[in-house]
């Protein structure tokens, strides 16, 4: 009888090598390949957030624990003491950069590092729905102080967490970022002005500060203003002011009657008119020739400029 032996090591031999090659050869046709988890790349989806390099490329994902899951929008708690904070913001979202993400998740607030997925908590972010100087992002954390990073490649935290309140003016820089040059701040009862850098720049207040120039700081007390400079020396006193409108070194204040308007508080009054019954914005407006003085969208005067 013919020995079939070596016959049968044979074929066991062609079924390993041939069997994961056809195997192998599936998978690559399309046949067997798995699906791909997110193949629409949509943002949100099967309960995680996926986020995406400029080119589409997979980054990372961060799973969701609660219903609310998404990019963190910013908060705004500066209408509480009456501040002159940006209005005109557009970003609700505020969108990933360098390689972070704001999350919120559920009542939480975290800062997501894409690429190792290292999850920092927060309170709440204020960027007043636009881009701060320097990339840098007001926040509370979770013992409810202040402090201030920014974010290019790593983290730096510019201004510690130790504040009751932080709070920009309104002003933007040429590349419409707000400034972060000065900063208003409230440490306990006190109110002052701090630098990027966290050096305090005025004396302090005990009365909210709502806005300041680089000379002057104006404070809300009771239902007046106070104008003070930054040695807390007061200006305009013998007014009663109302209300009140800048614009670059201009500023004018309104009393019970007048609106009285200035360059200089010391020594450099510009003109004043009377205050039209039952108005309620004044603002300052250049046109290029004149400063105009406008009242509910209308121009009351015009004061010629040097």
């Amino acid at each position: 009888m013919e020995n079939k032996t070596p016959v049968l090591i044979t074929i066991i031999v062609l079924l390993f090598i041939f069997v994961p090659l056809t195997i192998i050869g599936f998978f690559a046709r399309g046949g067997g390949k798995p699906k791909e988890e997110n193949p629409g790349h949509e943002f949100i989806y099967n309960g995680y957030l996926w986020f995406y390099d400029e080119d589409d490329n997979y980054i990372n994902k961060y799973e969701c624990i609660n219903a609310v899951c998404n990019l963190a929008e910013g908060i705004i708690d500066d209408d509480e003491y009456g501040f002159n904070y940006y209005k005109d913001g557009t970003s609700t979202l505020i969108e990933p950069s360098h390689g972070y993400a704001f999350i919120v998740d559920g009542e939480n607030v975290s800062l997501f590092q894409m690429q190792s997925g290292l999850n920092i908590p927060y309170k709440a972010v204020k960027t007043y729905q636009t881009k701060l100087e320097n990339n840098s992002y007001i926040l509370q954390n979770s013992n409810g102080l202040w402090g201030v990073i920014s974010i290019s490649n790593n983290i730096s935290n510019n201004i510690p967490f130790e504040y009751n309140f932080i709070g920009l003016k309104n002003t933007l820089n040429a590349d419409n970022t707000l400034s972060t040059k000065k900063f208003v701040v409230k440490e306990g009862e006190y109110w002052y002005i701090i630098d990027e850098k966290n050096s305090s720049l005025s004396k302090t207040f005990t009365e909210p500060i709502i806005d300041y120039t680089d000379t002057y700081i104006l404070v809300k007390e009771d239902d007046e203003i106070k104008i003070y400079d930054y040695e807390s020396n007061n200006y305009l006193d013998n007014y009663t002011i109302r209300d009140y409108a800048m614009l670059d070194d201009y500023i004018a204040i309104v009393t019970d009657r007048y609106i009285i308007v200035y360059q200089d508080l010391n020594s450099r009054y510009l003109d004043s008119v009377q205050l039209p019954e039952d108005s309620e914005k004044v603002t300052l407006e250049n046109d290029g020739v004149n400063l105009n003085i406008v009242v509910d969208g209308d121009v009351i005067k015009s004061i010629a400029l040097d």
